[in-house]
């Protein structure tokens, strides 16, 4: 069997991804697999991964983060360079840019298999003045965008104040803000559109959800709670619940038989 090992430079507004495979046997000392390296690769994960996309497709993106004074901040900064993509990132020093190392078995098999994902970051709050610096870089950045984005992975970059900032900004702006807050949904009242996933949902109204009805309801709930415009709850295999206004629309997943659940 062949195993890869996939890293990946993450941040929690900003990211990277690394690689690597070889052959994989057990270890005579315990009970494991021992792969054996042979390539690598880093890609831009995180934040990073939907900002390269705007860009592959020919917009334009700046993208808002916190890195560390690490060689994991440099090679970020040097593949967004690369990937035309803007750079607002501020440095905090001390702080590891968060890294995420992936062990992907593939083989003969039709898509990769994750064994195991090693993460090295910190989740606690970036001081005031980062987060001031940051607050200024999506302001001046917001001056000639059409829309924000916000990927909140619960660093300890989003604080509270910061939420309240550039939302409060991009309003008075009249840009609509996008947000996939992986949890802690009330945090963001106010924003144009917010994404979540099932548990996300679930966690956010106290109670399982099930059936296309409930998760309408939910849905409008949550668009409600949030006073957002509107709401989309990704469902896995059952495709995605988008409640925009007072509508409700269940989208089907388009390829069943390549879904991926965390």
């Amino acid at each position: 069997m062949w195993v890869e090992l996939l890293a990946r430079l993450v941040e929690p507004d900003s990211s990277i991804c690394s690689a690597a495979s070889g052959v994989f046997r057990n270890d005579a000392e315990a009970p494991v697999p021992v792969p054996e390296y042979t390539q690598g690769f880093f890609r831009l994960g995180g934040a990073a991964n939907p900002t390269h996309n705007v860009v592959t497709l020919g917009g334009e993106a700046v993208l808002a983060g916190v890195v560390g004074d690490d060689d994991v901040g440099v090679r970020l900064r040097w593949m967004l360079r690369d990937a035309g993509i803007s750079d607002a990132l501020v440095t905090v020093p001390g702080r590891p840019t968060t890294h995420k190392t992936r062990i992907v078995a593939k083989g003969t098999l039709i898509f990769a298999q994750h064994l195991a994902r090693i993460d090295r970051l910190t989740r606690e709050p970036i001081p005031p003045d980062a987060a001031a610096s940051l607050s200024d870089a999506v302001s001046e950045a917001l001056a000639g965008a059409d829309v924000l984005l916000i990927s909140d992975y619960r660093g300890g970059v989003m604080s509270p104040d910061l939420i309240r900032s550039v939302l409060a900004k991009s309003a008075e702006m009249r840009i609509p803000a996008v947000v996939d807050a992986q949890g802690a949904l009330s945090r963001y009242r106010g924003a144009t559109l917010v994404k979540c996933n099932r548990r996300e949902a679930e966690s956010e109204l106290g109670r399982r959800l099930t059936g296309d009805d409930e998760f309408a309801g939910a849905a409008l709930e949550l668009r409600s709670s949030l006073d957002a415009d509107g709401v989309v709850v990704t469902r896995g295999p059952d495709g995605m619940t988008v409640a925009w206004g007072g509508r409700v629309e269940h989208l089907e997943p388009v390829n069943r038989s390549e879904v991926f659940e965390t």
